[in-house]
């Protein structure tokens, strides 16, 4: 039985997609699609599609509701219905370039790079609306082709008028190719002035585009509003020029991400354009003799019509970028099926003319994207915000009664999503730069521990001083940087005091000769890689919690511990991460009791591995250094400076 090959594009797209749904967190904006609609629709209403600020279009909304009726909100279930719409999006774009072309070949080509295309596959496994913008983009580019290639009749219209207006609806920026749409189609009917019936045709067309005008005259409103309450001081914001905007549209739809930032990326730009302008030329004008099959009378305007549909949308978004600078090349992705057209028909062309040559365009394209996708599942800088291991974190460390403040306050619904621990989450409503007087009132609890989750931090306020205050107010414990740091996850003490050594601690007996004890200790982790790719590359870190005791008369010199990992024959592969002001800042010996309630003082210490520390078993040592950098020697051994406190094996990388 023959299977057309787009029914196996199909079956690699959906394998493609499916492979790794949930490889990643849900980030933020995934988030908010969920809590948007899980109110009920007149909550998303209110919430999410038109608040009084930054409204949303309402159609893929209002689809998620119905979705999550029947499949849930879990990441699998939300991005699943994203999934859907990735596959259908190939089949439509499939149809596009057969419509475009007449012919399967190109259409296979281009279906073939989409399938593969990390750009669609990263927007097919995210639980928003891109997927579904760019499925509709296609069928609205099909019926547009339809209605102007064709005699237009009712059923032709209709179908263009209700997939272009589910475009703008799946995403208000659809407007702009719908602009682009109706100049095409005035240019169109210019160009092709002397047809027959050419009245008839000219209000059939213009009724088509009216009822679309109609449709979505409530779009430009709602953009107007979205402008007005645009942050200007978002510093990752900026106006894109044409030609900038052409490159990042490019590089984002072959590789999601740029390969490189030099001039070196126009080795594979350049190539693309080629092809793209190749496919316009072919289908322009040398059709019959590089691709074999016959030409008509109007395939000079359908070849312009083709590079117009690649280029108008981007002219349209131009003032709209000039006037609120937020240009991303996803708010244009109804450009993306033409580049596909385009490089269908050019790579066709080329393997027409030598056959070799268009496998090696072919296998050249598809390298570009086998690269961008392993990038996206093995680079942590591209991925996604890692609020997994943020909720993995906070879940395993959070003690009852702690606080987690969150910072921006928006960030708040996407940790409640994550985290589901025994830490109470607070939303940080103070003065960013001045939040002296929040951490002096929530100091005044019963709790151990305050943990500060920053994120989108300095797009919400650039100048914010919450860690520069909090460091000076409570010893800092731990600290995690997921995605380079743009998550922060960082733990601070308010009481390190305990009345007895816990549970999970130790005994240890290692008395120093200032008359200060370590009676207790916990290694968090005792078999660890070397390396780390996600709070912390390229070091792991070691965890440990240090138990203190005074036992004698305290030197009056101020010491303070470090830690140290040593391989067997002495050599240093770690060390701690000196936090300044400590616990023994904070709460000097002299002032600790020596036994009964409070008399045991707890430090915590982040030890740095070398990233190309040989996997083995390794020695975590403790010892006090004075603040001029002599150490204290022990009371039994006074020839010694440190302890060993337990032991670390590290089994390579990670």
């Amino acid at each position: 039985m023959h299977v057309p090959p787009v029914l196996w594009l199909l079956i690699l797209a959906f394998g493609m997609r499916a492979a790794t749904l949930t490889w990643q967190s849900m980030w933020l904006d995934e988030v908010y699609s969920v809590w948007f609609v899980q109110g009920g629709l007149a909550e998303a209403w209110s919430r999410g599609i038109f608040p009084a600020q930054n409204p949303h279009a309402p159609l893929y909304y209002g689809a998620l509701w119905a979705w999550i009726q029947l499949a849930g909100v879990s990441a699998f279930a939300v991005r699943w219905f994203s999934l859907i719409a990735g596959v259908a999006g190939v089949a439509a774009v499939w149809r596009f370039v057969r419509l475009v072309a007449r012919a399967s070949r190109p259409a296979d080509v281009a279906a073939f790079i989409l399938a593969l295309s990390p750009f669609a596959i990263w927007y097919s496994q995210e639980a928003r609306m891109y997927a579904q913008y760019l499925l509709f983009s296609a069928l609205a580019l099909i019926a547009l082709w339809r209605l102007l290639t064709r005699p237009v009749g009712a059923v032709r219209a209709l179908t263009y008028i209700g997939f272009a207006t589910a475009m703008a609806y799946t995403h208000f920026f659809g407007v702009f190719t719908l602009a682009a749409h109706a100049l095409i189609a005035g240019g169109w009917f210019v160009a092709r002035r002397h047809a027959g019936h050419r009245v008839r045709r000219f209000w059939q067309l213009f009724l088509t585009l009216a009822a679309i005008a109609v449709l979505c005259a409530p779009i430009p409103l709602a953009l107007l509003g979205s402008g007005r309450t645009f942050d200007s001081t978002d510093v990752t914001r900026r106006f894109v020029g044409l030609l900038e905007m052409t490159e990042l549209m490019t590089s984002e739809f072959m590789v999601r991400l740029p390969l490189v930032a030099s001039v070196w990326r126009y080795a594979y730009l350049v190539p693309v354009w080629a092809l793209f302008l190749l496919g316009v030329g072919v289908l322009a004008r040398y059709r019959a003799r590089l691709t074999g099959l016959p030409i008509g009378v109007s395939h000079l305007p359908q070849g312009v019509m083709l590079l117009a549909l690649a280029v108008a949308p981007m002219i349209a978004f131009l003032p709209a970028s000039l006037a609120v600078p937020i240009f991303t090349p996803k708010y244009l992705s109804s450009v993306y099926p033409v580049l596909l057209a385009g490089l269908g028909i050019g790579i066709v062309a080329v393997a027409r003319w030598h056959p070799p040559a268009g496998r090696i365009a072919l296998a050249a394209l598809m390298s570009l994207g086998a690269v961008g996708h392993y990038r996206d599942l093995t680079n942590v800088d591209v991925q996604r915000e890692q609020w997994g291991y943020v909720a993995d974190v906070l879940a395993r460390h959070v003690e009852p009664g702690d606080k987690i403040v969150v910072f921006a306050d928006y960030v708040q619904p996407v940790l409640e999503w994550s985290y589901h621990g025994p830490g109470e989450i607070l939303k940080f409503e103070a003065d960013p730069v001045h939040p002296e007087a929040f951490f002096d009132a929530i100091q005044q609890g019963s709790f151990r521990h305050l943990w500060l989750v920053l994120a989108h931090d300095h797009a919400a306020k650039i100048d914010h001083r919450l860690v520069e205050v909090a460091s000076v107010r409570y010893p800092w414990w731990r600290a995690e940087y997921p995605n380079q740091g743009f998550i922060r996850v960082l733990e601070y003490a308010l009481r390190w005091r305990y009345d007895a050594l816990p549970r999970d601690a130790n005994p240890a007996n290692v008395a120093f000769a200032n008359g200060v004890t370590l009676v207790g200790v916990t290694i968090e982790e005792q078999r660890v890689p070397a390396t780390d790719q996600i709070s912390h590359p390229p070091s792991h870190w070691v965890h440990v919690r240090a138990y203190w005791r005074r036992t004698g008369a305290i030197a009056p010199e101020h010491a303070r511990p470090y830690l140290k990992l040593t391989s067997a024959d002495g050599g240093e592969w770690g060390g701690d991460l000196p936090r300044i002001p400590s616990v023994f800042e904070f709460d000097p010996p002299t002032g600790w009791p020596t036994d009964g309630a409070g008399s045991i003082i707890a430090t915590e210490h982040d030890v740095n591995l070398n990233p190309i520390a040989p996997p083995g078993a390794y020695a975590v040592i403790v010892g006090l250094v004075h603040d001029d950098g002599t150490k204290v020697p022990l009371s039994l051994h006074p020839d010694q400076f440190a302890a060993r406190l337990g032991d670390v094996e590290i089994v390579g990388r990670k």
